[in-house]
């Protein structure tokens, strides 16, 4: 397993407890909130000021494309922790000089890659800032100081470098996946030369775009309601304002690193030209320290920009509400007829009625439904074996299936319709 972090954990977790959904989102969530605690210590780190760093924290907190990331059982969000362990350390090491910090800094971007697959790009880019940040003191110490960064970084990349090494056919099977299908436009290597490397430039560009990052969010609606973007609205003012305060506020390195950082997350979504924001989630926390350099600016101005600081305060707190009044409430509905409907329901009812030496039959396959399938069946400690041909299950002493409502397949079967959280019913379960 290339990132074996999140199977680890959950591993842990499964020794300890019984297997349920909430056990899956667990690391996730730990993980969402250890950001907010981090991004509290960066922005004191950086602004010295703790109703600053409250503010930095609280806007990563509501940003809805970090909040619906941490909920949802993946392991992207990790990298939003690692890139906030890095910053928190380089910031540290920018101010005191300590080789200590950029060794620790180091080893949270190698710790990446253990993570997700983004960091295999991302983790590169981000230790070449590094050694340009180091370099940029241009003294003996710092020379020393990037030998150790470099040996630390090296040596934790061991492990997974001999994996890739001994397991070649993974390597070609991952190359594979992210140069055909969906991933690339279909193009293989040749999506990256001559004409055909436009794509990946309209990819790092359209991830900027205002729409996805204060409007719709991402158009799958797993990773977003489509009602708000990544972050709040209000949220654009202190982030605009800051980008062109922020080199007259922070010192040259520390601006450098923030820019550079939000500038270049995006790099894995050209890479694969697919934009939905699980693959540059590390965009999120240097956006919110860019806004609160520009919230900063603004309570350091006169009576009139402070009380605008307020309003937009106030204004995000409102659309916060709104957003999570929606996100727990009607996004369920819609959200459930677009993953296919109540295949929870569904399983459940499958597995109240199926005997265990029943066939079970999938005559429908819901978007996703494997894995929810998997996900249920473990969580109610019994697992079958299926089948997807109606054909096969002749020589079956009992039948139980999922399918759609008056099929004529299942006539005279027994039947339990499954209703969504509207009363409509998409789903039946069948038992012969």
């Amino acid at each position: 397993m290339r990132e074996p972090v999140w199977v680890y954990w959950a591993a842990a977790l499964l020794s300890v407890l019984p297997f349920s959904e909430t056990l899956v989102r667990l690391p996730s969530a730990c993980a969402a909130v250890a950001d907010v605690v981090l991004m509290f210590f960066v922005a004191r780190e950086i602004f010295g000021s703790t109703k600053l760093a409250t503010f930095a924290s609280a806007a990563l907190l509501l940003s809805p494309g970090h909040f619906i990331q941490g909920r949802i059982g993946s392991m992207q969000i990790g990298m939003v922790t690692m890139t906030l362990g890095w910053v928190w350390f380089m910031v540290r090491y920018l101010r005191t000089h300590r080789r200590r910090d950029v060794v620790l800094a180091a080893g949270c971007l190698a710790a990446g890659i253990y993570i997700y697959a983004a960091a295999l790009v991302m983790t590169p880019i981000y230790f070449a800032l590094t050694a340009l940040l180091v370099v940029r003191r241009r003294n003996a110490a710092a020379r020393s100081d990037l030998v150790a960064a470099g040996a630390t970084f090296g040596l934790l990349l061991l492990p997974i470098a001999v994996w890739f090494v001994t397991h070649p056919h993974y390597v070609l099977g991952e190359v594979a996946y992210y140069t055909h299908g969906d991933y690339n436009k279909n193009l293989g290597w040749r999506g990256f030369l001559g004409a055909d490397a436009v794509h990946h430039l309209d990819m790092w560009w359209s991830s900027f775009s205002p729409d996805h990052l204060f409007f719709s969010g991402d158009s799958d609606m797993r990773f977003s309601t489509r009602t708000a973007g990544y972050f709040l609205v209000a949220m654009a003012f202190p982030l605009a304002i800051g980008f062109v305060t922020a080199r007259r506020s922070l010192s040259p390195d520390v601006w450098l690193l923030l820019w550079a950082g939000f500038v270049l997350a995006p790099v894995p979504a050209a890479v694969v030209s697919n934009d939905e924001l699980k693959r540059f989630l590390t965009l999120v926390p240097f956006a919110v320290l860019i806004a609160t350099c520009g919230l900063q600016w603004m309570l350091a101005q006169g009576r009139v920009a402070r009380l605008c600081s307020v309003l937009l305060v106030a204004f995000g707190l409102m659309q916060a509400s709104s957003f999570l009044n929606y996100y727990f409430g009607p996004y369920r509905l819609v959200a459930a007829k677009k993953m296919g409907g109540n295949v929870r329901g569904a399983v459940h009812e499958m597995l109240a009625v199926a005997a265990p030496t029943d066939c079970i039959l999938l005559a429908v396959e819901p978007y996703y439904f494997q894995d929810e399938w998997n996900l249920y069946t473990r969580a109610y400690g019994r697992t079958f074996v299926t089948t997807p041909r109606f054909a096969e299950t002749s020589a079956c002493t009992g039948v139980t299936a999922l399918g759609a409502p008056d099929d004529p397949r299942f006539e005279g079967w027994s039947t339990s319709p499954i209703h969504e959280m509207t009363g409509e019913v998409r789903l039946a379960v069948y038992h012969r």
